[in-house]
């Protein structure tokens, strides 16, 4: 038996004067309550509300947990491809990219049980078992949840044990548990209510966080005074003079949030050594940290999303073929760039002369020793080049050369799809490739 005494907030027992008393004064939930000697410690201190005099639980507004009351809103992780909390089968949660109309991803804070329930699952709430789950709402510790919307962490109000991907992998499907908080971004979460969410941008349309248009091809093309384009020697980025090859050209995946190339549509911008080397490569297409780049226009740079080392040309160095890696910024011309999209790119020259190599372009010329036979470079079998007597008619294709503007390489009229190249100590025709050894031009002098 126990007597109210409303003077000094305690309920007494009525034979061992014993009063109601918070286990160990520890203000959490699930404390257990005992009887214990009075000290006037807050820990025996209460109050006594009759029902009718109760302020009524608010149903709408802000709750002390950080959320909104009854408006339902998402978990998206702050991680890369910003996936969002669905639960599987009404049961364990995991992370899935957004789909529109997926009531399991959508959840909503119950103020009468103080817990988070799912718009999917009715009559389940948020639970924290080692994993997270939903389970039939109690209200217990383990189902008590508050947002913290700075650091982005969602902790439990007991163990104050946080949401977190599991071991910090950001794919599809992957579960999340409870753990200790280091805040990394597996464990940081953005709550964006339904009526605030973007759905992601679809082709053409710009990607705000990346500053990129969803698949719409583009060039890089280096600040240094060349103006050489990003490009590809087998899986390798470097820079080459601009070639016209799909090599050349890049687009920006939603899926992946990668830029990948052209060329190879399985390839993506890495960071070599899964971002322990500075070296850059096209690779498999895995959308971890080192294949994220953001493309900063106001500094013309482009830079990774994690370590924030930018897109540098190796040593300064403005030429043919130079290695592409990644360095900490500093401003100078080897880390600035531009973005040109492919549609609004200057058209190659069809006439003219190419200033730059000297030869007029698609104008058919023989190239002629100043030994006293004045022979003519003409290709043999699709790949020697001798020094032969030119054919008087001039007709005779294989002695004909053209300079072609798009691949920059001078190109043999019989055989069209191969140009001039070194091999070795030789000269000789080869496939079309651009690489450094394609590139040819006119000296003054007489030499190539």
């Amino acid at each position: 038996m126990f007597i109210w005494n409303e003077a000094e907030g305690m309920f007494e027992n009525i034979k061992n004067k014993k009063v109601l008393d918070v286990s160990a004064g520890k203000d959490e939930e699930g404390r257990n309550v005992q009887v214990y000697k009075k000290n006037g410690t807050p820990a025996q201190k209460w109050k006594l509300v009759y029902k009718d005099k109760a302020d009524a639980i608010k149903s709408e507004g802000m709750s002390d947990y950080g959320m909104k009351i009854g408006e339902s809103f998402y978990f998206r992780t702050r991680m890369t491809s910003q996936r969002v909390i669905v639960s599987n089968n009404c049961s364990q949660f995991i992370i899935k990219r957004h789909q529109p109309g997926n009531k399991r991803q959508l959840f909503y804070f119950d103020n009468v049980s103080k817990t988070i329930k799912n718009r999917g699952c009715p009559g389940k709430s948020v639970s924290g078992h080692g994993w997270i789950y939903l389970k039939p709402t109690n209200s217990r510790w383990f189902q008590m949840w508050k947002y913290r919307s700075g650091p982005g962490n969602v902790y439990n109000v007991k163990n104050k044990k946080v949401f977190d991907v599991h071991g910090n992998s950001d794919t599809e499907n992957r579960a999340i548990h409870w753990y200790n908080l280091h805040n990394k971004p597996n464990q940081q979460w953005d709550v964006i209510y339904e009526k605030d969410f973007e759905p992601e941008p679809k082709k053409g349309e710009l990607n705000k966080r990346f500053n990129l248009v969803v698949e719409r091809p583009f060039y890089v093309i280096s600040g240094l005074k060349e103006e050489r384009y990003l490009d590809l020697i087998g899986r390798n980025m470097v820079i080459k003079t601009r070639n016209g090859r799909n090599s050349q050209l890049w687009y920006f995946d939603q899926r992946s949030r990668t830029i990948k190339s052209q060329q190879h549509k399985g390839w993506s911008w890495d960071i070599q050594g899964s971002g322990r080397s500075s070296n850059m490569q096209a690779w498999n297409t895995n959308s971890r940290w080192w294949q994220q780049f953001i493309w900063n226009e106001k500094e013309g740079m482009f830079e990774n999303i994690q370590n924030k080392k930018v897109l540098d040309v190796s040593m300064g160095k403005d030429e043919e073929g130079r290695n592409v890696q990644v360095y900490k910024k500093n401003g100078t011309p080897a880390q600035k760039w531009k973005l040109v999209y492919a549609d609004k790119a200057e058209k190659f020259k069809t006439e003219g002369t190419n200033e730059d190599f000297g030869f007029k372009i698609g104008k058919p010329f023989f190239i002629v020793n100043r030994m006293a036979m004045k022979r003519c470079a003409t290709a043999h079998g699709a790949h020697h080049v001798r020094n032969n007597n030119c054919n008087p008619s001039r007709t005779q294709k294989s002695q004909h050369w053209t300079f072609d503007e798009v691949s920059k390489t001078i190109k043999n009229v019989q055989w069209s799809n191969r140009s001039l190249a070194m091999c070795g100590g030789d000269v000789c025709i080869q496939p079309t490739n651009s690489r450094w050894f394609q590139l040819w031009s006119a000296k003054g002098d007489g030499y190539l």
